[in-house]
């Protein structure tokens, strides 16, 4: 079975509010909008393994304010931009292994306050 890209839109994940691990690995994952996790406050892990992800965009993980692993291993990402954490104020750690992270200036200070 071919599976085609996935976007993911605002407040796709809204009806699942209590959810606590998130696992999205291996799901071709075009773009994941701003606010695309923002209704799940319970989220304490997201796996993003294998997703054929390329740019996570600021906003992307706005809301997760129990997120405290974030897993983006084997991905192309090239850049996780400023402030893409900011507010994440559990979050722990960050997998990036085999990326193509070139450049995260100043993407984890993960308690700067939200601006």
């Amino acid at each position: 079975m071919k599976h085609e890209n996935m976007v993911f839109c605002e407040q796709m994940f809204s009806g699942l509010r209590s959810l606590e691990t998130l696992i999205l690995s291996r799901n071709p994952i075009a773009f994941i909008s701003p606010l695309s996790f923002s209704a799940m406050s319970s989220l304490r892990e997201l796996s993003l393994n294998k997703a054929k992800l390329a740019h996570v965009k600021p906003g992307a993980f706005d809301g997760l304010v129990s997120l405290r692993s974030l897993t983006l291993n084997d991905n192309t990402i090239r850049e996780l931009q400023d402030k893409l954490f900011v507010g994440l104020r559990s979050l722990r750690k960050v997998l990036t292994y085999f990326t193509n992270v070139a450049t995260a200036s100043a993407v984890f200070c993960l308690l700067c306050p939200a601006a």
